[in-house]
């Protein structure tokens, strides 16, 4: 099976204004293919892409340098819920964070959602994507949940223990709204995920999305 088309990416670059220059992706959730779409679209635009995963970072770092983009693209190893924001308070037009915030627990998310809001210009806007209590890997009957993380620990799709906190869309607007943000739209629907950093091993899962936008 090839690549599967995302619609949760395709609405993240549709939500981007031309007017939005300095761009933070956090959590290169496509082995850089969307900030390569981002800079491609205005080499005006400057894009800062983060990950935890340093063999990831410079995988990407290696394929902007050949597409001649590694001046529009800086890719940095960092938390975005470390207890102090890797950049200064109003710093970035727009914020994408797709398939990256079900990785943190309660209490990371409260932090993140805090940095996130003091990095974002007044006036910008977040685009968030998480996985959603209704997708299958979060409902089968011998999970883990812990009420406290709100974590989800489960056996994944290739056979690995993993954990993450599956939202509703209370839960994930509650945290936004109470650090500042506005809701401006909020949706739900399915999608074909995969594993895979570069999505190219082949396996894709059935998932539940909650996709929203919100403005500072």
């Amino acid at each position: 099976m090839g690549e599967v088309a995302s619609k949760s990416e395709r609405d993240g670059l549709a939500a981007l204004l031309d007017s939005d220059m300095e761009i933070l992706s956090v959590g290169i959730s496509t082995g850089g293919e969307a900030e390569i779409k981002m800079a491609k679209y205005d080499p005006r635009r400057r894009i800062t892409a983060t990950t935890l995963d340093s063999e990831g970072a410079e995988q990407v770092r290696a394929k902007l340098r050949g597409l001649g983009l590694d001046d529009r693209v800086t890719v940095s190893v960092e938390d975005v819920a470390a207890a102090e924001p890797a950049h200064k308070d109003e710093s970035f037009d727009f914020i994408y964070a797709r398939l990256v915030l079900h990785y943190l627990n309660a209490q990371q998310l409260e932090v993140a959602v805090t940095n996130l809001y003091r990095m974002l210009k007044q006036g910008g806007r977040l685009f968030v994507v998480v996985r959603s209590v209704r997708c299958e890997e979060a409902r089968r009957p011998d999970n883990v949940f812990d009420p406290q993380t709100q974590m989800t620990t489960y056996l994944s799709a290739l056979g690995q223990q993993e954990s993450r906190y599956f939202h509703t869309q209370e839960s994930i607007s509650g945290v936004l709204e109470r650090h500042g943000f506005t809701i401006d739209t909020i949706t739900q629907f399915d999608e074909q995920l995969s594993p895979s950093f570069n999505r190219d091993d082949g396996v894709w899962v059935a998932n539940d999305l909650i996709e929203l936008i919100a403005e500072k």
